[in-house]
This record gives C-alpha cells, sequence and structure tokens, in this order.
C-alpha cells in the first residue's frame, strides 16, 4: 500500500511537471521581463544550448544560487586539488550566482543552468553530461532529478544540506514520497543538528552530521585599487556595512543611521540590500533624509558621503574589509538570516537580530567567542554601534581567536569531503 501511495505521487507530479512543460518558455520569458533571467539561462533551463562536453570525466555540483554556489566552488576546488585530471560541471539556478561562478580562473570548472525538473529535460541534460558522481548543494530536493539520478546509478550526495522548519513541514505533508526521495542519495551530510533530526524524522537512513562547509569557503576577494581609493579619499572616517538587507530592513538602517550620524558626524554607512531590485527604495530613503548618498563602486568619492549603496553583485570583500563592524540583513525580519562568516573573516564584527535560524549552529560556536551581537530593536543597535565606535581598541580584541577556530573547521570540512567522496572519485577514475 505504501509503495502504491508513492507510485500515485510520483505519477500526479510527473504529469503536473510535464504540463507546465507546455507553458515554462512563457513562464521563462515574464522572468526575462523582470531581469530574473536571460536568453542563455532559458534555453539552458529548456536543456537547449548546453556548453559543448569535453573528454575528461565530469562530477556534477549543483548548487541554487550565490551562497549555495560559493559552497559548491569550495567543494570542486577540494576536489580539484586531488584529482586535477577530472572536470567539474557546476550548475545553478540564478543569474547572480552564474556570474560568480563564471568569474572562478579554475579553467576545469564548467558552469550551466540546471534545466527545469522534467523529465525529458533531465533525461537529455544527463545523457550529455554523463556524470560519474552527483553532488547537490544544501537545501535542492527535485523529485524528477533525484528519481533519474537513482535510476542511472550514478553515486550521488547532498552536502551541506540543510532542510529549514517550513519545508520540513511541506514534506511532511508528503511524508511517504519525502522518505523515498531523502534515502535516494548514497550520504546526506547536514549542516546542523536540526537538519539532521528533521530529516531523521522524514525515515532518513542515510544522514549523517558534519561540519559546516561555509567555514572552508575563502574569504571574500578585495580589490585593492578600489579600498585604497576610497580609504584615501575619505581617510577621516568610520565605515561599517549593513549587508544583505531586506526591504523593511533598510529604512530600519537608514532612520538609525541618521541618528548616529548626531553623535558620530564622521560616520559612514555602506547599505549593500540582499536584492539589488530595492536599491531604488534605499534611494528613496536616504533623500528623504537628505542623507548625502553615492553609489559602490564610484569613480570619484566626496567626503561629505554619509551612506555608500552597493550597485554590484560579488564585490562584498571590499567593503567588509574596510568597515569596522557589519550588521547582518535577513536577521531582523523572519528570512533565516544570512552567512556571518564572510564580515568575520575580515575582521568585522557582527551584529545580527533574533531570526537566524539558517545558521544557528555558526551563530552559536561564533557567539561564544563574543564576535556577534544579537540586537532586538533599534535603540539597542544605537547603543551597539556607540560602544563599537567608543572602544573601538577594546572591541577588536575578541577576533584574535576566529582565525584559529575558523582554519580548524576548515581543516574539518576538508577531511570529513575526503571522506565522504573521494573513495568514490577513484573508483570513477578506473571506470
Amino acid at each position: 500500500m505504501k509503495k502504491i501511495k508513492i507510485n500515485i505521487s510520483i505519477f500526479i507530479y510527473s504529469i503536473l511537471t510535464n504540463l507546465f512543460r507546455v507553458v515554462a518558455k512563457i513562464y521563462l520569458s515574464l522572468r526575462l521581463k523582470n531581469d530574473k533571467e536571460t536568453s542563455i539561462s532559458i534555453k539552458q533551463k529548456l536543456a537547449l544550448n548546453m556548453p559543448v562536453k569535453i573528454q575528461k570525466k565530469i562530477i556534477w555540483i549543483h548548487a541554487a544560487s550565490v551562497g549555495e554556489a560559493y559552497t559548491g566552488l569550495t567543494v570542486a576546488e577540494i576536489i580539484l586539488r586531488n584529482f586535477p585530471e577530472l572536470n567539474i560541471l557546476l550548475t545553478t539556478s540564478t543569474i547572480t550566482s552564474a556570474e560568480m561562478i563564471n568569474n572562478s580562473k579554475n579553467k576545469n570548472i564548467i558552469h550551466q543552468f540546471l534545466p527545469l525538473d522534467i523529465k525529458v529535460y533531465i533525461l537529455k541534460f544527463l545523457k550529455h553530461w554523463n556524470p560519474k558522481i552527483c553532488i547537490f548543494m544544501e537545501s535542492e530536493m527535485w523529485p524528477n532529478y533525484f528519481l533519474e539520478i537513482e535510476k542511472s546509478e550514478t553515486p550521488f550526495y547532498i552536502l551541506n544540506a540543510r532542510l529549514s522548519k517550513r519545508s520540513y513541514k511541506n514534506w511532511s505533508r508528503q511524508g511517504q514520497l519525502a522518505s523515498k526521495l531523502i534515502n535516494i542519495p548514497n550520504i546526506v551530510s547536514c549542516q546542523d543538528k536540526d537538519t539532521l533530526d528533521r530529516l531523521n524524522n522524514l525515515s532518513a537512513s542515510n544522514a549523517i552530521l558534519s561540519e559546516n562547509i561555509k567555514f572552508a569557503n575563502p574569504k571574500l576577494p578585495i580589490n585593492r585599487d578600489e579600498y585604497q581609493k576610497l580609504k584615501k579619499s575619505i581617510n577621516d572616517k568610520i565605515f561599517y556595512i549593513a549587508a544583505s538587507t531586506h526591504k523593511k530592513e533598510n529604512e530600519f538602517i537608514i532612520n538609525n543611521h541618521e541618528k548616529l550620524l548626531r553623535s558620530f558626524p564622521n560616520l559612514v554607512c555602506i547599505i549593500a540590500p540582499r536584492h539589488p531590485s530595492t536599491i531604488n527604495e534605499v534611494i528613496q530613503l536616504a533623500q528623504q533624509k537628505r542623507m548625502n548618498w553615492s553609489y559602490l563602486p564610484s569613480k570619484i568619492y566626496d567626503k561629505s558621503t554619509k551612506l555608500f549603496i552597493v550597485s554590484q553583485i560579488g564585490i562584498l570583500g571590499t567593503y567588509f574589509a574596510i568597515s569596522d563592524f557589519a550588521i547582518l540583513g535577513g536577521s531582523f525580519q523572519n528570512h533565516g538570516g544570512h552567512n556571518p562568516i564572510e564580515a568575520l573573516q575580515h575582521n568585522c564584527r557582527v551584529i545580527h537580530g533574533k531570526y537566524t535560524q539558517n545558521f544557528s549552529d555558526i551563530y552559536q560556536s561564533l557567539g561564544q567567542l563574543n564576535c556577534t551581537y544579537m540586537i532586538s530593536d533599534e535603540r539597542e543597535l544605537f547603543e551597539q554601534i556607540s560602544i563599537f565606535i567608543k572602544d573601538k581598541k577594546k572591541n577588536n580584541e575578541p577576533l584574535s581567536n576566529l582565525e584559529k577556530v575558523i582554519n580548524n573547521k576548515r581543516d574539518n570540512v576538508i577531511k570529513e569531503i575526503k571522506n565522504l567522496i573521494f573513495e568514490e572519485i577513484e573508483e570513477s577514475k578506473n571506470e
């Protein structure tokens, strides 16, 4: 009876996704008008215009968006350092993640947009690339892909798996189907205990707890020319950055910055909205406050500028490096927070809100080093920033132990990845 229910669910999903194929091009074209697709991404999501396959053996890594893609790159680099004769196919779903992958200097990494979860597209994709190993990063679980990978008998792993509370509730409604799908990979390596517990509740028999791979991500790169130009132009200022801010958080940050300027007139805020579509809203808020603002990067920097707005993707490393501390968005509204490691690696203490469930294990381990600070409201934010500014030397001290902690965790990540997949890679080389 259980198997019949699963087969019925799979049959219904297959029918629905095949029906979606009829309108897929229209759907993607609408996204193109909103700058969420390009002509290349549309073609590749329809399993057209795929890159020319090279003769080397392929390991396929899929990472949906920017955060997962950066971690996927880390896994790819670890593999290629040990197996330089291989090639990595790294698929993503968003334009911004594609841009980041394409900026990689490693010629053994190939990028393609992942075709939609429609059986005919999947079969064409798998036949074209014939990957020897499949690796999905974090939270991607596509039924048709999982089922076709299972049929192909290709070794399959989910690394740095994360299952949010919301996703868990959704999959729980399809308990038997969820159990079937989650047990298809050889191993599901979980980045936190919450995910492990949720997968076990879905009857996963292949889930294990591992170190979060984000600890092994390299520092975000710094553009030294941009850094020096900004530093020299406004060398008597105190910089801080509000990164990955969401819509309502932008107003929260700018209101607080206006109040801070009354006490600290040499303070400069760099704001990097999570979604570029909200930049115009940030500009309007600054204009309402009659606050001098400018884009980053810019050809010329004015000393009177009180607010900089980051207008490009993939350049935060430079602005973390120039900032004394960082406010991380997605945590004051219930978006689950964003990764604090990127800021901390550039010696930026991190201020965040209470919604950090997507990175709870990281915040818990780093919070013990007194380098991340949770605040509840605008008053607490004002007070914490004031403390940082008034006692800059003292508040830099806790970060001295951070590098050792991150290095230890990075070593753990590399060991775990080797233990999980390197034997499988060796075997695939002999086929």
